[in-house]
């Protein structure tokens, strides 16, 4: 067993190795010869203590595993799908006549509105599961977020692709989320 002493005379401190665990040993200090005895285990105050080679050992804490863009990916899907509903809907309704193809066109014109209004709620889930997304927040706001990024119908295709392909990444990177085992901190 290795221990640090320090010799009373000159202060200096040198490694030593003994097979006792307790006990007192009689040592030399090899830089001025003065002999002394040291206490391993229990001490007294004046005594001159064995103190363990090395130091205490720090907590060992696990690696954490290298986290993939995917969250990250899915984020910004997310929030393109948002904003592409946004402006295809504002685009259609301030507009009926535009050559933007209907996305209903056999829905009454009094539920226009209700239509606008509940469009534009699904844009802003989107954008609001993209930046949960993009912070690793809650995967399931991210999910709910893919889901209304699909029902806001962006650009009519181009929005529920971006909306599926966010579900799926988002899916895959379940673990990278902040109550997973990887997403927490220390």
């Amino acid at each position: 067993m290795k221990g640090k002493v320090t010799c009373p005379k000159c202060s200096y401190t040198f490694v030593m190795e003994t097979d006792q665990k307790s006990g007192e040993i009689e040592t030399e200090c090899p830089r001025c010869g003065g002999e002394f005895i040291v206490k391993v285990g229990e001490t007294k105050p004046n005594d001159i203590e064995w103190e363990e080679y090395g130091g205490p050992r720090d907590a060992i804490l696990p690696i954490p595993k290298e986290l993939s863009n995917r969250p990250i990916l899915a984020g910004i899907f997310l929030a393109i799908s948002g904003i592409m509903g946004m402006i295809t809907n504002v685009a259609y309704h301030l507009s009926p006549q535009s050559s933007i193809p209907s996305i209903f066109p056999y829905i009454p014109s009094s539920y226009h509105i209700i239509w606008l209004a509940l469009s534009l709620a699904f844009s802003v889930v989107a954008i609001v599961g993209g930046y949960s997304a993009l912070r690793k927040f809650s995967v399931r706001i991210a999910l709910f977020g893919g889901i209304a990024g699909i029902l806001a119908l962006g650009f009519l295709v181009v929005g529920p692709i971006f909306g599926i392909l966010s579900i799926i990444l988002l899916e895959q990177s379940k673990g990278e989320f902040g109550n997973s085992l990887h997403g927490r901190e220390f």
